[in-house]
């Protein structure tokens, strides 16, 4: 099973934690420059068909900064760890 359709599967609240538990686990081994601040989960999957992945599923960074670039400064003030679009 994948983790968005396991994601789904979850009430909010659980996958709220489930997200933190995993940012938690992962930030204590990160540098301080690489440390995750906050996640944002997105209303739409990234895929080919969106322009969002490339055909081998690499990211497309511009095109992802191109949409969501206006709302970095409203999440980055929000205090909540994890943030629905």
């Amino acid at each position: 099973m994948t983790a968005s359709v396991t994601g789904k599967m979850k009430s909010r609240e659980q996958f709220n934690q489930s997200l933190i538990q995993s940012l938690n686990d992962i930030n204590p081994e990160l540098e301080k420059h690489e440390k995750i601040e906050r996640i944002v989960v997105m209303k739409e999957d990234w895929n080919v068909a969106n322009g969002l992945t490339t055909p081998t599923l690499k990211v497309k960074r511009n095109s992802i900064e191109k949409i969501h670039q206006p709302y970095y400064k409203k999440w980055f003030e929000d205090e909540d760890l994890v943030i629905y679009e």
